[in-house]
């Protein structure tokens, strides 16, 4: 019979202080274990190797369930809050908001998208099409001066 059981107070211990990113020598000295035998636990093939493993795994995974379950409750103010940054004064928060929002509904384009053809616009300096543009659009382009 092995000196000790993996299903046991020390072993469970050990699997818990390791994933919560405790090293070989602290598990040792909390468990009052040799640190050679808290290596060979956790080496493949060890005592411990796959229920660790499946330990790590299990958490993982209510932890990453538990983030999704906080992202979906906070959707609305996250939504909000990229709303908000559209009316930035700066094009570029404004630029990053809108394609934030782009990609979130209808995913990030899968290949390059080409324009060909002439809008009128490209021969004019920057600040002058953005005036075009913000002229065709209206105020909500305009940036607090």
């Amino acid at each position: 019979m092995p000196k000790y059981d993996p299903q046991g107070k020390k072993c469970q211990d050990a699997i818990r202080l390791r994933y919560e990113g405790e090293n070989y020598a602290m598990i040792s000295r909390e468990l009052k274990v040799p640190v050679d035998t808290i290596k060979k636990w956790f080496a493949d093939g060890g005592l411990l190797c796959e229920a660790y493993r499946e330990y790590r795994d299990a958490q993982n995974q209510f932890r990453e369930q538990e983030a999704l379950d906080e992202l979906r409750r906070e959707i609305k103010t996250a939504a909000r809050m990229l709303l908000g940054l559209m009316a930035s004064t700066s094009d570029a928060v404004k630029l990053r908001a809108v394609l934030a929002i782009l990609e979130r509904l209808l995913g990030k384009p899968t290949q390059p998208v080409r324009h060909e053809g002439n809008l009128g616009l490209t021969e004019l300096p920057y600040e002058q099409q953005l005036r075009e543009i913000r002229k065709q659009y209206g105020d909500n382009t305009k940036r607090n001066q």
